[in-house]
């Protein structure tokens, strides 16, 4: 599994493929995986940090994020950067906060805030600019999975709809009211 991603070239497809992926190449899983979009996301196999620390530990867990964190964090030229007791608040904060996001979700996250989709730093990136960014991005990924949510369930509707117009038959009670049309004809 070590090597599924150089042998296949496929990111894991399944919740287990990913897991496993995770516990023996979690950076070049990271590396590898671009999310576009939030429909990325929830494309994506589900493995929140919460499953991530049940699999692997929260230690192991907070290593993979200070890993992911610090190039994101040295992408901003700032007066002050962080410390790495801050980093780890804040990723201890993340994951109190965020525990059903995925790595994806991390990802498009970093992508999002460097494009500014979140506001500018104004010379400040610490933790409180970080949660707040995070507050942001869940705010919209919460609409995008409400319309998502509301979309299929339309879609639903309608296909329910024209099954209903598609249907042959009739209730007993309109099967009796027929009958006795037709007998009433039939006398005629």
């Amino acid at each position: 599994m070590d090597n599924q991603l150089s042998v296949t070239g496929h990111l894991p497809q399944t919740r287990q493929q990913a897991v496993t992926l995770l516990a023996h190449s979690p950076d070049r899983y990271w590396n590898n995986i671009n999310p576009k979009c939030i429909e990325d996301v929830f494309g994506a196999p589900e493995v929140g940090f919460g499953t991530m620390i049940r699999e692997f530990g929260i230690e192991r867990v907070r290593a993979m994020l200070v890993i992911w964190f610090e190039p994101f964090i040295r992408f901003y030229s700032t007066n002050g950067t962080m410390d790495a007791f801050q980093l780890a608040d804040t990723i201890n904060l993340v994951l109190e906060a965020y525990p059903h996001y995925s790595i994806y979700d991390l990802k498009l996250f970093f992508k999002m805030a460097k494009l500014r989709s979140f506001g500018q730093t104004y010379g400040r990136i610490d933790g409180d600019v970080i949660l707040g960014w995070m507050r942001e991005y869940d705010k919209m990924r919460d609409n995008k999975a409400q319309e998502i949510s509301i979309s299929q369930s339309n879609e639903y509707k309608a296909m329910e709809n024209k099954k209903k117009q598609n249907a042959v038959g009739m209730f007993y009670n309109e099967y009796l009211k027929w009958k006795k049309e037709n007998e009433a004809k039939s006398n005629k």
